[in-house]
């Protein structure tokens, strides 16, 4: 099986069964932007923060906790949408600069719901 074929629904239902971890599941998927960099599709990705909030959606799911319904999910971001402290810039150069501090309501409703920020897509 190949992790970057799975729909939403069917990385979901692998993520919650223990098929496989955020962490295996977010590295399968950084390989693949990797094998694919000459389409640019991506225009930002932080692999150690992806990384890193992978390990903490496993620890939280192996801790029994509740998680939320995306818990584990990375989701690419389109380059118009704020994440804290990473790039927006819309596609415009004069943009490239600029980090800002807070998230999009969009980014804070699915932080909430557990998924993860995957990169930043381009315009």
């Amino acid at each position: 099986m190949n992790l970057y074929d799975l729909s939403a629904a069917e990385a979901l239902a692998g993520l919650e069964s223990g098929q496989f971890s955020a962490l295996e599941y977010v590295t399968e998927l950084i390989k693949r932007a990797h094998d694919y960099a000459g389409l640019n599709a991506f225009s930002y990705l932080d692999e150690g923060l992806i990384l890193r909030e992978a390990q903490l959606s496993d620890d939280m799911r192996r801790s029994g906790d509740p998680v939320g319904v995306l818990h584990g999910l990375p989701v690419a971001i389109k380059d118009n949408i704020n994440v804290a402290g990473q790039p927006t810039s819309a596609g415009t150069p004069a943009l490239v600069n600029h980090r800002p501090a807070g998230d999009a309501p969009i980014i804070s409703a699915i932080r909430g719901a557990g998924a993860i920020p995957f990169g930043r897509t381009n315009m």
